[in-house]
């Protein structure tokens, strides 16, 4: 009978183990949650559209407008002066720009 009792108390050890080990997974899984949200705040997704006077940049997701320029780099200067802790990435490009 003091066979069957020593096996009971690894089965608990076992089990509480396996239970502390899936709360430290869940946890972990938690944190990350919570980093990936805090980066994709700090990036816009745009569009940008090309027009004889220069080019545009959009929201990818609400079409709400985010700066111009003359070119992409200047367009980059005005976004960096309006979202100075955000980062933007193109997300699509302009139809008539000839992508490689």
């Amino acid at each position: 009978m003091e066979d069957y009792s020593f096996i009971w108390w690894l089965l608990a050890i076992f089990l509480f183990m396996v239970w502390r080990w899936t709360r430290k997974v869940e946890q972990d899984v938690n944190n990350m949650h919570k980093e990936i949200a805090g980066v994709m705040q700090k990036i816009v997704f745009m569009r940008i559209e090309t027009h004889a006077d220069g080019m545009y940049a959009y929201n990818a997701t609400n079409e709400e407008f985010i700066c111009q320029g003359k070119n992409i780099d200047d367009l980059n200067v005005q976004f960096g002066l309006r979202f100075p802790d955000r980062r933007g990435i193109i997300v699509q490009p302009d139809d008539k720009e000839n992508v490689a």
